[in-house]
Parts: C-alpha cells; structure tokens; sequence
C-alpha cells in the first residue's frame, strides 16, 4: 500500500510549483518538506533525503540506496538518485548528486526550506554551484500544510482515535501507589494493539505520560517511576502518530475527591476550551482563538497564562514540524480556514496547584469548529 494517493501527491507539487515565482525548481532537504513532497517519510539519521520538484518535468529523489525500497512503495515519484555510505560522506553524496541534477536540468534558481536546512548544507551547495540562486519556500510550503486533504485528515482521526484508547485504559487502570510508568506503558501497550487491529497496515507510534501536582507546570516531560499519590491533580497526557501525523488528547485526573477549588479551576478551564471552540470558524484569526479562552479564565480569576490556547495537529514530531503561523497565540493573525486540525488546549498556572488541561483536536469546517475526540463533562475521579 501507499501512504497517499498519487494524486493527493500531485496536488501538494502543483501546490507548491504555484509559489515558485522566478526559481526553477523546489528543493526540499528536511523531513517534513521532502515527506510532504514525495509522500514517503525517510527519517534522515544520518542519511539526507532531497526531494526536487522542477517547475518544468518531473519530480526527483536523491537518497540512500538503503530506503530506496521505502521510496518507491509510497512515492509516486519515478525518479531516484541513489548513493551508499560506501561512495564517501552521506551529505557530500547528496549534494553532489543534486549538483548533477541541477546542471543536467540547466536550473539556475531554486527555492528551499531555509527553515529545517542547516546552514553547512547550503554552504556545501553554493561551494560547487557559486552562480546558483536560491530562494526561501519555507512559508509557502506552510500555508499548504497547515490545511489538511481528505487523506491526512484520515490519518490524524485514526491517530486520535488510538490516543483515545490510551485514555480510557489510564484512566480503567490508575490506583493510588502504581508507578506512573506502569500505568503509562499499560495504555501505550492497549493503544499499539488497538492499532494492529483497527489500522494494521498504518505504521504508528504511541506515548504517554502522566504530571502530578506541580510537575504539570512541565509541559513535555515523560512518565517517572513516581508512584500515584492520593489527593493530588494530575495532568494525563496521550499522543499518537499514524504515518508521522500527530495528535495528542489529555485530561486532568483527580485522586480521590479534588477540593472547591480543584473544581472550580478544572470548570474554567473546559469552559475556556469551550469558548475557544465556539470562536472557530474560517476567516477568525488564531490570536482570536486565543483571546476567546483567555478571557474565561481571566474573569474565573486565573490570570497567569504563560502560553498559547492550541496549536495546529497533522503533519508534526516531537522534533519538527511545528509552524509558528498555527499557534493559537494572540500576535497571531492568520485566519483560520476549513479543514485546519488544532488541538484546543488553554490552562493557566495556578500556585500550590500546578496546570493541568484539557487538550482535543478539533477540526475547522465551512461553518464553525468540530470536536473530533470525546470529551467528557464530567470530572474524572480515580484511585
């Protein structure tokens, strides 16, 4: 099977052949760009992938002969320049195959993903090709992503519905005094396998992890053999990635009975992801977004916000991928537009207390705004 279709790939280089301007040719030298561009995710490790969509002709890979495989199962792209490890350094390699290529093609101005491509990579291109032009496709290349196609909006419902079961499981599992540890790898483990049953063809990759009291104030940290405590809020937090589409779903966790102001604080804050979401809708901005949660938790009383409301959901790792132009943040403003996934995430910190949240992923469609998780209204007790 292939990731996407040939033509959802297609579609994505006409997409970004539109924005050349006076270049030649998009050269992709990152992960994400090259894997949105040729549909077939090669994580580099070492060994660059380059994918090339001329304005003119065909498209191109240069790539190491060890994923070649990979490449021509998922990626309708014909075109493949392959080296070893053995014909010298693998970034000289690359280079030195897309040199031929641009000569060959007689491509004098390229645009790139000045974003995710180092510095010794261009330099190295511009020593053999002094005369060659380059330009930034970086937030061309964006504005495309930041809208998801029928085919990835697929991948990040399948990805949701996985972290979905990593909640429930937590939630079924959690007893005061289990490791956080044990009960993250016992929702990791249901989620894998109820990936291998609903998905099996899709590769994906599960995490989870659990924040209790003021380590909530950690927002990406991992699980820790720390043993649940009683009475104490917690911050449950799920992520899956389908095909390197990713979606995260958390909720806050109680041990035992929260307090009046545990509550209190856990009704703002879905109430202000609730205000968030009743705000989307194509053509709002996402500093709008952003402004509409912040001012239910302002007037709750909790003033001490340090980060946006979201953040757009798809095509991402824990490494790359995030798009400054898809923060719910309130200098942001882009417009929202249907078909863009966000996860809707507003919390404040609270002293003594920590900053936990709810966190879905919603979908903007032609009229408003669509919770593809499950919520739930009430407050959820374990242990």
């Amino acid at each position: 099977m292939t990731i996407f279709s040939k033509d959802e790939i297609e579609r994505r280089q006409a997409g970004i052949r539109a924005t050349l301007g006076d270049s030649e040719a998009a050269v992709a030298f990152s992960f994400f760009p090259s894997y949105y561009l040729s549909g077939v995710p090669i994580i580099p490790w070492g060994r660059p992938t380059i994918t090339i969509v001329p304005r003119d002709g065909p498209a191109a890979m240069i790539l190491s002969e060890g994923e070649a495989s990979r490449a021509r199962q998922h990626s309708p792209i014909t075109e493949m320049h392959t080296y070893n490890d053995m014909d010298g350094p693998n970034t000289e390699s690359a280079i030195s195959l897309l040199t031929g290529l641009l000569e060959a093609q007689h491509i004098g101005h390229i645009s790139f993903d000045a974003t995710g491509t180092t510095v010794t990579t261009l330099e190295m291109l511009k020593t053999v090709m002094p005369k060659l032009e380059v330009s930034d496709f970086s937030s061309a290349l964006e504005k495309l992503i930041l809208v998801s196609s029928e085919e990835e909006l697929a991948l990040v419902t399948a990805a949701t519905r996985i972290a979905e079961q990593g909640i429930a499981t937590f939630i079924e599992e959690a007893k005061v005094g289990i490791p956080e540890v044990v009960l993250a790898g016992r929702a990791m483990m249901e989620m894998s396998e109820y990936a291998a049953r609903e998905y099996g063809e899709v590769e994906s990759r599960v995490n989870c992890y659990s924040q209790q009291g003021l380590r909530s104030l950690q927002p990406h940290t991992g699980a820790s053999g720390e043993v649940l405590q009683p009475d104490v809020l917690v911050t449950l937090v799920v992520e899956a990635y389908v095909w390197n589409y990713l979606t995260a779903v958390e909720r806050p966790l109680f041990t035992g009975s929260p307090t009046e102001e545990q509550r209190r604080y856990q009704e703002a804050t879905r109430d202000a992801q609730d205000a968030a979401i009743e705000a989307m809708r194509p053509g709002t901005s996402f500093g709008d977004v952003d402004r509409a949660s912040r001012q239910v938790l302002i007037a709750a009383g909790y003033d001490n916000i340090h980060c946006g409301a979201g953040l757009i959901r798809g095509l991402a790792t824990e490494w790359e991928g995030r798009i400054d132009r898809g923060n719910l943040r309130l200098y942001n403003d882009a417009p929202l537009q249907p078909n863009m996934v966000i996860t809707v995430e507003p919390w404040a910190i609270v002293p003594g207390m920590g900053a936990t949240r709810y966190c879905d992923p919603v979908l903007v469609t032609e009229t408003g705004a669509q919770m593809i998780s499950s919520r739930p209204d009430e407050i959820i007790q374990v242990g």
